[in-house]
């Protein structure tokens, strides 16, 4: 019977802890979120365009223009976890065309973009509507590392690069909403 007890109490003591931990590291992200609104998103200045109708990388050295609101998704493509964020763009991709909130994705990757090529080229998978970017010197994550926390890494800006609302959507349904609520 006392051995009862103590495995009860144990247990309800880990589920208290990890209640308790779980709900800090939401208020950490929401109080995080809240200190990236207003900030400035900063764009490299050198990309090389991924042109989508011909699955071929083009126009090196271009730079991405914001002329209205629009959300920027940076995605570590070597990553087979982190590409399956395209996934969830794809799926919500008629939500924010709708909007007409243009997509920027600005690519990262460590083995020069081969899984993403290997993907879209041989596997023929369906990308979201959108400009995908290859920032070849990683070049976004090194401007804007102190934004990119806690698994952020997407940016809803406007037209002066400020940045409306931050988090990864694919994880948080509540930075969905925002993004498409807003």
């Amino acid at each position: 019977m006392k051995n009862r007890l103590k495995i009860i109490t144990n247990i309800i003591l880990i589920f208290s802890l990890s209640f308790c931990t779980t709900k800090t590291k939401i208020e950490n992200t929401q109080a995080e979120r809240k200190d990236t609104q207003n900030k400035l998103l900063t764009l490299p200045n050198c990309l090389t365009l991924y042109n989508l109708d011909t699955n071929q990388s083009s126009h090196e050295g271009k730079t991405i223009e914001i002329d209205q609101s629009a959300i920027i998704v940076f995605i570590n493509v070597s990553c087979v976890t982190c590409i399956g964020d395209l996934d969830f763009w794809l799926e919500n991709s008629r939500k924010l065309q709708e909007k007409n909130i243009p997509l920027v994705y600005i690519l990262r990757a460590s083995d020069d973009f081969y899984f993403f090529k290997f993907l879209v080229e041989n596997e023929n998978k369906e990308l979201a509507p959108g400009s995908y970017f290859f920032d070849i010197n990683d070049e976004f994550r090194k401007l804007n590392e102190e934004l990119l926390l806690n698994e952020t890494n997407t940016f809803l800006i406007n037209q002066n690069l400020e940045i409306i609302t931050s988090g990864n959507p694919a994880k948080n349904k509540s930075v969905a909403h925002k993004l498409f609520i807003e």
